[in-house]
């Protein structure tokens, strides 16, 4: 008759007065591996061998290889707990990337942002105006308004504007009215470090 661990992970191990038998490790080697970080190719092959009998468990974690990532199974479906891969920012029309190769992704619960943006040619992003720098795909949005207040180049006294993501995905960045810039100033503003919760991981990350 098989005992359990100490540490009431409840891993089952063989005792003295079992028959000899090496096939009587099996449980106890699956139990381990399955409270182990768990690598596989692919998502796709992960979801090929958790199935069945060997269906993943709350708290499980498993390392994808291609996609380079640590996901945890949380009872109902897997969570990035490492940071997923970068996307190009879907830029607006008349909108650029600047600098910090713009682009979104999605880590442990949220969606965070990089990078800067400028108008195309290189023109100043005027005062008390806003500015649709972009809009994120369905899947990525989160559930409710958010706002940020983000760096600008200096202008007029003004360093910082802020950006807001509506519920049509819709990224929008809006400078204090009442002054205008000068002429070097306000020629980028910047989303990095920006983030906002999203409940239900994207169907692709």
């Amino acid at each position: 008759m098989s005992t359990l661990d100490s540490y009431g992970q409840n891993i089952p191990a063989p005792t003295l007065g079992d028959e000899p038998n090496i096939e009587t490790l099996i449980p106890t080697v699956n139990a381990v591996v399955q409270r182990s970080v768990m690598r596989f190719q692919n998502a796709t092959a992960r979801a090929a061998v958790l199935t069945g009998p060997l269906a993943p468990v709350h708290g499980m974690l498993t390392d994808l290889i291609d996609e380079d990532r640590i996901d945890r199974w949380d009872g109902t479906r897997w969570n990035p707990i490492t940071p997923g891969p970068w996307h190009a920012f879907p830029v607006g029309s008349g909108i650029v990337a600047h600098s910090g190769s713009p682009g979104y992704r999605y880590v442990n619960g949220k969606v965070e942002f990089r990078g800067r943006f400028a108008r195309t040619g290189g023109g100043q992003f005027s005062t008390g105006t806003d500015w649709l720098i972009g809009t994120m795909p369905v899947g990525w949005r989160p559930p409710s308004y958010t706002y940020w207040i983000v760096p600008v180049e200096i202008g007029a006294g003004i360093y910082y504007a802020r950006a807001e993501i509506r519920d049509n995905g819709q990224i929008i960045a809006y400078t204090p009215p009442g002054a205008t810039s000068t002429t070097n100033g306000m020629k980028w503003l910047g989303l990095e470090d920006s983030s906002y919760p999203l409940d239900t991981p994207p169907a692709t990350l």
